[in-house]
């Protein structure tokens, strides 16, 4: 039971879990099927999954939604192939092949293609907590300034910037500010991205992080509505000005 660099593969596993004796079926919905819709919550609910037997004699995989019925993964959109892919080698993979998840190390390439920066927030997320939780790594190629974003500040991630010349590479550890806007300017992520932004508060300087994010939480706990998750719903983002100068002069040692 493999799985191709395409995804081939998948249903096969998944059906065998349900058809079976030795393999445990209730790991699709008790792991699965909730981890789909914690990442997938506010835009889908998928009610099971469940694969079907084709007149052709081949299987295929199902998800049901209250409003919609049955639709097959193969009629459904790449980002939740993506996501399926994904939940099969961390939860079914290892059950296989009789090894624990901390003794994986998973390499992803552009995990951002086909999916809303929404999603792509909340299904890292979910990789950053499932790599914690479970001891496992995750190598990721990406040209999302999201994923940058979000991991730029984790302490447990590293920003690797990778640039080519025409003649060979060159690798370095992104350890700074400085060396983050680099990063976004060869993305070509422009400050002019904000307009996109939802809503936009300006303030002074790196220290008004430290209130907003506490004004943040008296809001959620007084008007009981659940935590909001920094780089999830919400960013930072600093600018240059008296700041470079300053992290500059810190850089520098003086």
């Amino acid at each position: 039971m493999n799985i191709s660099g395409d995804g081939k593969g998948v249903t096969n596993i998944i059906q065998n879990f349900y058809n079976q004796e030795i393999l445990d079926r209730n790991i699709i919905e008790a792991h699965i099927l909730n981890d789909l819709n914690q990442i997938f919550r506010g835009d889908a609910e998928f009610l099971n999954i469940t694969p079907r037997k084709k007149i052709d004699g081949k299987w295929e995989i199902a998800l049901e939604e209250e409003r919609k019925g049955l639709i097959s993964l193969s009629q459904s959109g790449s980002s939740l192939k993506t996501v399926m892919i994904l939940l099969v080698y961390l939860h079914l993979i290892p059950i296989v092949e009789g090894y624990n998840l901390s003794n994986y190390v998973f390499s992803i390439e552009e995990l951002e293609n086909n999916l809303h920066p929404s999603l792509l927030r909340r299904l890292l997320t979910y990789i950053s907590v499932k790599a914690k939780k479970d001891n496992c790594i995750f190598f990721m190629a990406t040209h999302s300034s999201v994923a940058i974003d979000m991991f730029s500040g984790e302490k447990d991630a590293q920003i690797i910037h990778v640039t080519h010349d025409s003649k060979s590479s060159n690798v370095e550890v992104v350890t700074s500010h400085l060396n983050s806007i680099a990063v976004l300017e060869d993305l070509g992520v422009r400050a002019s991205d904000l307009l996109q932004a939802n809503g936009i508060v300006w303030v002074e300087g790196p220290s008004d992080v430290v209130y907003i994010e506490k004004w943040l939480e008296i809001y959620c706990k007084e008007n009981q509505k659940a935590p909001l998750d920094r780089g999830l719903q919400y960013e930072f983002q600093m600018f240059g000005g008296a700041l470079l100068d300053s992290l500059c002069l810190i850089k520098n040692g003086s």
